[in-house]
């Protein structure tokens, strides 16, 4: 699960490091202003895909860490005492 979340931040992260280069570039006059506008908004879109994605996987995460730890009680209360 953790790498499809850090493969979705590091193509997000690829796409704001697009849209600022091209921000530059429309700040010198050399791209259209229209070309930045798709970069800023692909990379917003994938960034709140990316936040979706990393709070579903920590949700489930979460969910597998409390069953293992019921189990784990549970095991523990199934021993006899060593006392």
């Amino acid at each position: 699960m953790a790498r499809v979340t850090l493969w979705l931040a590091t193509l997000s992260l690829a796409a704001g490091v697009t849209a600022f280069v091209v921000g530059v570039r429309v700040g010198h006059g050399e791209s259209a202003l229209s070309t930045h506008l798709n970069w800023g908004a692909l990379c917003l879109v994938l960034q709140l895909f990316t936040a979706l994605v990393a709070g579903v996987h920590a949700r489930a995460s979460a969910r597998e860490i409390a069953g293992l730890r019921a189990a784990l009680l549970e095991a523990e209360a199934r021993q006899p005492s060593r006392a």
